[in-house]
């Protein structure tokens, strides 16, 4: 019987995103990445040295808080596909080193999607091939969702004169039999909004990985209440330029977890890295390493987080947001 376990790593990585996705087929899938010495130490430890093959490198949108990586492991790694956001006039086009690394895709011939409006990646195979005969899609297969921005959406928001970079971000739900995990990039509300009508958000989630480093741009009360998360994780450090998460979202966030005491939401300037192990469609842990955001993780095993040893103090932080806001 095949391995069943699933594992993700959220790395703390400031003001940033980077996530590891590692398949019970052990197939790797990278979504953002920045810090690339802190995240090429942690694919070493866990079994995928470099010239090893990543199977789906993801970069949300071309801000460097989510690819300043991505030439790093297009040189070092063999990757199979990558994903990107759609181009859009000069939003699209992003800095010299997101084109440099468009380039290095080019060159390199993997093969390479721009994702606006719906797609799907099944990293391990659609379709159930132990039938004899008229294989179907596989219930129980990996799968991400690839939510980009509708171009109807993107030309409104150009026509208003309110679109930005972030508009053109990924979302990203992981699916595993009953498991869900969103990863929201910087999505902005707009985005939200859209994939809200059309029903692809209605779902509950196991874990959220919130939007925009927990913006209020990127953080609304309704929807983190509907999806209803058991953990909430934020990928930022207060202490950083813009100083996020702000006070809307940090009001979000110190509500939503005082509303039920089970659930847990997480700061990785606090937490450090996590650890998430999923079997059989179920969380077995989450645990967190403790790393400071620009140190190597030197241990793969840490703490089981839990809402009564959180080591992120909402209260605190909603104290400080407050005081920032109105010196």
């Amino acid at each position: 019987m095949a391995n069943e376990t699933l594992k993700i790593y959220t790395l703390n990585v400031g003001q940033a995103d980077t996530s590891v996705i590692v398949t019970p087929k052990n197939n790797l899938i990278i979504i953002d990445a920045v810090r690339p010495g802190k995240l090429v130490h942690l694919l070493q430890n866990i079994g995928f040295p470099e010239t090893s093959e990543i199977q789906e490198l993801i970069i949300t949108h071309p801000h460097l808080d989510h690819f300043s990586g991505a030439n790093r492991l297009l040189k070092d790694y063999q990757v199979k596909s990558v994903t990107l956001a759609p181009f859009w006039n000069a939003y699209g086009a992003g800095p010299p080193t997101y084109r440099q690394m468009i380039n290095k895709i080019e060159e390199e011939n993997c093969p390479v999607d721009f994702i606006s409006g719906y797609g799907r990646i099944y990293p391990e195979g659609a379709l159930d091939t132990s039938a004899s005969s008229n294989p179907l899609f596989d219930t129980e297969s990996i799968f991400i969702e690839l939510l980009g921005p509708p171009n109807s959406m993107i030309s409104q928001l150009e026509r208003d004169g309110k679109l930005d970079t972030n508009h053109l971000s990924l979302m990203a739900p992981l699916n595993r039999k009953k498991f869900k995990m969103g990863f929201a990039g910087d999505a902005q509300m707009e985005n939200w909004s859209h994939f809200d009508s059309e029903g692809m958000l209605s779902e509950k989630c196991n874990i959220l990985r919130s939007s925009h480093h927990g913006s209020c741009n990127g953080t609304q009360w309704e929807r983190i209440d509907r999806m209803n998360p058991k953990y909430v994780i934020i990928s930022s450090d207060p202490e950083k330029r813009h100083h996020l998460p702000d006070l809307v979202g940090t009001s979000i966030f110190a509500k939503y977890e005082v509303s039920d005491t089970s659930k847990v939401v997480a700061l990785t300037k606090n937490t450090g890295s996590l650890k998430i192990t999923v079997t059989d469609g179920t969380i077995d842990s989450v645990q967190y390493i403790g790393d400071l955001y620009n140190k190597n993780i030197q241990s793969l095993q840490g703490t089981t987080l839990t809402a009564a040893n959180n080591p992120t103090d909402w209260k605190s932080l909603l104290d400080s947001s407050t005081q920032k806001t109105y010196e």
